[in-house]
């Protein structure tokens, strides 16, 4: 397994204080979850902002000097590249996952922090992270990372969060305020439990107050 010893840079985007310590919050809830070190984020839909908890959460983890891997596992719209403003083009999960490449995994200019990028969009991706590839990975990841971040697709109108929902140690579900109905909520956590996959917590995301200030607020199950 390769880890590269040239350092991506990374622009990790500004957040308020407010939005700051309640990240804060977050991962001192994951902390205290048990033996949680593999996690991934998810959403219902689309536009929920789980790739900003993904990063951000990565980021507070490494603040704390653990070592931390940030995966970008959503193979249908990556947006993590984007998000930290990564120049350059880089190998990443999919070219590994189809045994173009071996996993590539960067250092970055944040201490701590590294990354495997989601690489080409591929046109079978839940395939891809069902050929056994990936778990292996993790399996093998587990024990050179003290936490493993896992960007995934939203679950509506994608099978992904199934596959890799067995492979991790606990799911992360983003909401966004106003956004997704408590009935399809409900229903997408059932779907989820009802499969073995363990929900840690939850993210409300876009919550007002006071009409000025977002605040993130978590919840543990």
């Amino acid at each position: 397994m390769e880890e590269n010893v040239n350092k991506i840079e990374i622009s990790l985007p500004e957040i308020d204080h407010s939005a700051s310590e309640a990240f804060r919050l977050v991962r001192t809830s994951l902390l205290y979850t048990g033996a949680s070190k593999v996690i991934a984020i998810t959403s219902c839909l689309p536009d929920e902002g789980k790739t900003v908890v993904a990063t951000q959460l990565a980021a507070q983890f490494a603040t704390l000097g653990k070592k931390v891997l940030l995966i970008d596992c959503d193979l249908r719209k990556p947006k993590i590249k984007k998000m930290l403003d990564i120049k350059g083009n880089y190998n990443g999960l999919s070219e590994a996952l189809s045994s173009q490449t071996d996993f590539s995994i960067y250092s970055t200019n944040v201490d701590k922090l590294y990354l495997m990028l989601a690489g080409k969009i591929p046109p079978n991706s839940s395939e891809l992270i069902s050929n056994g590839r990936m778990e292996k990975m993790l399996k093998v990841l587990r024990d050179k990372f003290d936490y493993i971040i896992i960007d995934t697709p939203p679950i509506v109108g994608a099978v992904d969060i199934q596959i890799i929902g067995t492979m991790v140690e606990g799911v992360v579900l983003v909401f966004r305020s106003g956004y997704v109905k408590m009935a399809m909520a409900k229903k997408i956590i059932r779907q989820l439990e009802r499969n073995d996959i363990r929900i840690v917590g939850a993210v409300l995301n876009g919550v007002k107050k006071y009409d000025k200030d977002y605040y993130y607020y978590y919840y543990e199950y």
